[in-house]
């Protein structure tokens, strides 16, 4: 069976995007489509939107692209991820999950910031879970 590659992350050729404006009370966001092109990219759509006020961020995203090289499959990505800064101490986490037909790769992270003179002191745990159906036998 073939592996399923993952879609580059970097760009899409032929997209259209579209950012919101940056006056409407902390609020951000964004949207883009890919038409299919080449071998092995396919279709692209995605979005994300987050809050933003003071110290406080939250944003949310999801896309789906159809890999084309592997008969229309579909790739799937969602996440979630936050941060407060508190002045001597910033957190963030987040929450992501990927899903092709065949796996579901769910990550998670938590981490911290501490300002220090000139320089920064950075901590953080980050965890991964690949669940994979692709052995199974169906019954």
């Amino acid at each position: 069976m073939k592996q399923l590659a993952a879609p580059d992350y970097v760009r899409a050729n032929n997209s259209i995007g579209y950012f919101l404006p940056s006056n409407i009370g902390g609020v951000y966001g964004q949207a883009m489509v890919a038409a299919a092109e080449g071998a092995a990219a396919g279709r692209y759509v995605g979005g994300r939107v987050g809050f933003a006020a003071g110290p406080f961020d939250v944003a949310v995203a999801y896309s789906q692209e159809k890999v084309l090289a592997l008969a229309g499959e579909q790739f799937k990505t969602f996440n979630i991820g936050g941060s407060y800064d508190f002045g001597f101490l910033k957190l963030m986490g987040y929450y992501s999950q990927e899903k092709i037909p065949t796996n579901k790769d769910k990550l998670f992270s938590f981490s911290g910031v501490v300002p220090l003179g000139q320089g920064e002191i950075h901590a953080g745990f980050e965890q991964s879970k690949l669940d994979s159906n692709s052995n199974k036998i169906k019954k």
